[in-house]
């Protein structure tokens, strides 16, 4: 379980317990941190407040799994996610609207909120809790050593992507020229079964296949690749840009696909 000092530089959590110490209910919390970070709703309950003032470190009901390979978790190093969206920037895409939908400890989004200041707009999934956690202290320490920088707002959810429904984002972000950018987890559906994860699409035959491809090999397909094609198929009508890492077997598919 990560603790908040362990994630937010020693200066910048004195100057944080200092800023706190007279905040006393949730609502004004919320205020406080959205003004500071730009993240809505921080504390989504009265007792992650209560323990985060207690405390000033998350401590929640969440264990550290040792086997992360269900959520194909390789974390991408945050020199590579600043060298990425520093190649972005250099190819004159300047986004109002970012969207990271598997975006894990955060880099991504770091990165992001380093390098494109059009951005007004921010919203990320992620499904585990800890990363979830993780990723709102980083983006507030962030804030902390960086402010003034203007923030774009910020809208994190803890959430099963294959079950979210993307509705009001897309109505969000529909008139911002919008980036999708991320690492989507490199496992495929197979070897989630395997390991009786949840964290699976819907069954069905979306590529149409018939008779014996749809129930066997071709049936297997990667968790990335679904991800991918959630994303075209809730934002086709957002002008923008999609720039997330992947298999060159994945983009084959893609482009195939389209």
């Amino acid at each position: 379980m990560k603790q908040i000092h362990h994630i937010i530089k020693p200066e910048n959590l004195r100057k944080l317990e200092a800023l706190f110490s007279e905040i006393k209910d949730r609502e004004s919390a919320n205020r406080f941190l959205l003004d500071i970070s730009g993240i809505h709703d921080f504390f989504r309950t009265d007792k992650e407040f209560r323990e985060f003032k207690q405390s000033l470190e998350p401590v929640f009901s969440v264990q550290e799994k040792t086997d992360r390979s269900e959520y194909g978790d390789f974390q991408t190093p945050e020199p590579l996610t600043d060298q990425i969206c520093r190649w972005l920037c250099s190819q004159h895409i300047t986004p109002t609207a970012i969207i990271e939908p598997t975006f894990g400890r955060g880099a991504f989004i770091i990165s992001a909120l380093k390098t494109f200041p059009t951005c007004q707009i921010l919203t990320g999934l992620e499904i585990y809790e800890t990363y979830f956690w993780e990723t709102k202290f980083k983006i507030l320490d962030f804030f902390l050593e960086h402010s003034p920088v203007e923030k774009p707002s910020i809208f994190l959810y803890q959430a099963d992507i294959f079950r979210f429904d993307f509705q009001p984002v897309v109505r969000l972000v529909k008139d911002q020229n919008l980036l999708i950018l991320g690492n989507p987890p490199w496992v495929t559906n197979t070897e989630l079964s395997s390991l009786n994860s949840p964290n699976l699409p819907e069954k069905s035959n979306f590529k149409g296949y018939k008779g014996l491809d749809a129930i066997t090999g071709k049936g297997n397909f990667d968790i990335c690749e679904s991800i991918l094609l959630l994303m075209l198929k809730w934002f086709s009508g957002c002008e923008g840009y999609l720039a997330m890492l992947a298999k060159n077997s994945v983009i084959r598919n893609i482009v195939h696909d389209l």
